[in-house]
């Protein structure tokens, strides 16, 4: 019995300080965007929080298992993860260059 009251504090406390930094790391991140948007013009603005979105949405694929993939895969099949990983940011990011200057161009 003392040995599951054990674990059960530690799950608590280990859980408690996850929120914690989670709820830490979300009020920063909700400071620094009222800070850019008194700072910024909303051209800057604009280009910051599409970089921040893109950074979301990679780490949330990353979380999500593309991560965890990666970790095992075997030596043989890391070649093949690593090439795809690499063009699929290339295209992402090739296509994101490609909208601001659109963006950009049609704004002039």
């Amino acid at each position: 019995m003392s040995n599951q009251t054990s674990t059960s504090t530690i799950l608590v406390s280990n859980t408690s300080y996850l929120v914690g930094a989670e709820i830490v790391a979300k009020g920063s991140r909700l400071f620094s965007i009222m800070a850019m948007a008194v700072y910024f013009t909303p051209t800057e603005y604009g280009a910051v929080m599409l970089a921040l979105t893109i950074h979301e949405v990679l780490r949330l694929l990353l979380r999500s298992g593309a991560g965890v993939q990666i970790i095992r895969a075997s030596d043989e099949a890391l070649p093949l993860f690593l090439g795809n990983g690499l063009l699929i940011q290339w295209l992402l990011c090739s296509l994101l260059c490609l909208i601001q200057i659109v963006i950009g161009w049609s704004a002039q």
